[in-house]
């Protein structure tokens, strides 16, 4: 290592060490206000009177209400969130203790991202409200990873930032508080899908498969419309149609009476399962989002139950064959799940991901092999007759 590298280095340890050193400088009092301890003293009991979380990061605003049917989302009408990752993140925030007394310097703050938060800002604004009084305003900054892992704090109002022992998990996002799944159907389970769009149908189907032949997720699904002397795309699209409910997650949710729903819907996607289940999908166009209506019915024949027969004892004396004891496994009422399903959806609109909604929007042609192209037609020349010349005539020796 030459001595210009050398050189190098020192000026980089140098201001490193300069920069730690202007975190801690003398713009800090002594006594209680940089007393360590916890960052918020008597949050931790003060918890279960929490009745609103409230984060600020950027230009973006997340509130949860705390009723009588647990935490909810106002902004998606009351939808509720998880009332666990709520509790988390408060327990989380009571926790945090002063480890380190840091800058009170507001022209400094940027570099822990614990500047004011709002538009342009880093830093994340968090206020913890009670029965109408405040039970914590605090300004988060940047995480600090290493060995002693800890993250950057501000009480707001206050210059004095802190590093602070703990960690804080705070999603970016409303609906990363929710539960995002809405339904699972695998496509095991999926016996046809039926697809209306712009008057148009199609049909999806399961083939009928014989013993012993392959897994019934592997299967080829056939088009019912798919016209004569075409072929259906490679790899078969009409599989990640039928797979589609099989974790079907939304991306935003609303209220039902908050979308305009009372014309022809955009699309309508009607799965039947093999025990005779059907979901329904309905999707309107509003807001610049497409809004889907989830339903369930039943829609096989209900079979009449039959009496139980008592088994008649064998005569005396005759020998009784005991084979291994029979174990029958209990038939699951498809109706069951069709409640379930109908008491998670009614009432609410989702908006899914983009990969879903085309899904379901398909038109024939993108199903389909596309067309060879048709080869061009060139003019065919007639071929001169050739000249005979006389004998003697042209190319002789003289």
């Amino acid at each position: 290592m030459n001595a210009k590298t050398l050189g190098i280095l020192a000026a980089a340890a140098v201001a490193l060490a300069v920069v730690a050193t202007t975190m801690h400088q003398s713009d800090q009092p002594g006594g209680e206000e940089t007393a360590l301890g916890p960052l918020s003293p008597g949050l931790q009991e003060g918890v279960n009177r929490a009745q609103t979380l409230r984060i600020s990061s950027g230009d973006a605003v997340m509130e949860f209400q705390r009723g009588e049917a647990g935490w909810t989302s106002p902004a998606h009408d009351g939808f509720p969130v998880m009332g666990e990752r709520v509790r988390e993140a408060l327990i989380q925030l009571a926790r945090l203790e002063k480890k380190d007394a840091l800058t009170r310097d507001p022209a400094r703050w940027a570099a822990l991202q614990l500047e004011e938060p709002g538009p342009g800002s880093e830093a994340r604004g968090v206020q913890i409200l009670g029965d109408g009084d405040p039970l914590l305003d605090l300004v988060l900054g940047k995480d600090k990873w290493g060995a002693s892992p800890g993250i950057y704090a501000r009480l707001a109002g206050q210059d004095q930032t802190w590093l602070c022992d703990g960690r804080v998990s705070l999603p970016r996002t409303a609906t990363e508080w929710m539960e995002k799944r809405v339904g699972q159907v695998p496509m095991t389970d999926v016996a046809s899908v039926v697809l209306e769009r712009g008057g148009a149908t199609l049909s999806v189907n399961r083939p009928e498969q014989a013993e012993g032949a392959a897994a019934a997720g592997a299967v080829d699904w056939l088009l019912a419309e798919l016209p004569e002397g075409r072929a259906l795309a490679t790899p078969n699209p009409l599989g990640r149609i039928a797979g589609a409910l099989g974790w079907l997650s939304f991306d935003d949710v609303r209220q039902a009476a908050s979308i305009p729903h009372d014309g022809e819907p955009a699309f309508v996607a009607r799965y039947t399962t093999k025990s005779d289940q059907q979901v329904e999908i309905r999707g309107w166009e509003a807001d610049g989002k497409t809004w889907c209506q989830l339903a369930a019915s039943f829609v096989g024949v209900v079979e009449p139950e039959t009496p139980e027969q008592e088994a008649e004892d064998p005569p005396e004396g005759a020998a009784q064959d005991e084979g291994p004891p029979v174990i029958e496994t209990p038939k699951e009422d498809p109706q069951v799940k069709v409640d379930e399903w109908n008491g998670t959806w009614t009432g609410w609109f989702y908006s899914f991901p983009a990969t879903t909604l085309d899904l379901w929007k398909s038109e024939l042609e993108g199903l389909l092999e596309p067309l060879p192209e048709p080869e061009e037609m060139t003019e065919e020349v007639p071929e001169e007759p050739a000249v005979v010349l006389p004998e003697g005539e042209g190319g002789g020796q003289g």
